[in-house]
């Protein structure tokens, strides 16, 4: 069975659907539910001082939404939750305050320039060279799933996009600081800061 996944923001209505070519066509209504607009993940520290800072464009985050895809996939998510997020678009917003994006369905809404911080939209994804471990403290273990940027790189101060992506797909799949207790799924974000989901976590941390 392969799925096809219909959805309507109106009325915040999610209908998910299976098709099945043998041993006739079928059609088969997994589940509908209503689906209510997420909470807004929110800058972790004072307000940003750059309301100049450069706009985001939508067309700037194809690599980072198809990359979020691939990496949510590593955690262990199921067909039809994936097939969400194969659905998941992005728009560009002006979020109020220090809003830096909430899920809308399927929709993925982000603040215009990172609520006055401005984006680290990376190249690379998938790559580990603007980032670096740190420990709890001197002694503990490296902090899980937490990465920060290099002093004075391009994500140095900056909101990275990627992880507020990450952020809100898990939104769109059902996952919360609650469920999912993952620094990832926290409601703020700090700046120069990258948290990704457990599978794709290992893999960063394989290369650093």
């Amino acid at each position: 069975m392969q799925f096809n996944i219909a959805s309507s923001f109106s009325g915040q209505t999610m209908l998910v659907q299976g098709f099945e070519q043998a041993p006739q066509p079928r059609i088969t209504n997994l589940f509908s539910q209503t689906v209510l607009p997420g909470p807004t993940l929110r800058v972790d520290g004072s307000a940003g001082t750059n309301p100049s800072a450069a706009g985001l464009r939508a067309s700037e985050a194809d690599g980072i939404l198809k990359t979020a895809r691939a990496m949510w996939a590593l955690s262990g998510i199921t067909t039809a939750e994936f097939q969400l997020l194969q659905q998941t678009t992005l728009q560009v917003a002006d979020l109020a305050g220090d809003g830096l994006g909430r899920r809308a369905g399927t929709t993925i809404i982000v603040d215009a320039n990172a609520a006055d911080f401005g984006w680290f939209v990376d190249a690379t994804p998938g790559a580990t060279e603007e980032f670096v471990r740190r420990r709890t403290r001197p002694g503990q273990p490296f902090r899980e799933r937490e990465f920060f940027a290099r002093e004075n790189g391009p994500a140095h101060q900056r909101i990275d996009l990627l992880t507020v992506v990450l952020h809100e797909m898990g939104q769109v799949i059902g996952r919360n600081s609650t469920n999912t207790p993952i620094p990832l799924m926290d409601g703020a974000l700090a700046l120069g800061v990258r948290k990704l989901p457990p599978g794709a976590a290992d893999a960063f941390f394989a290369q650093l």
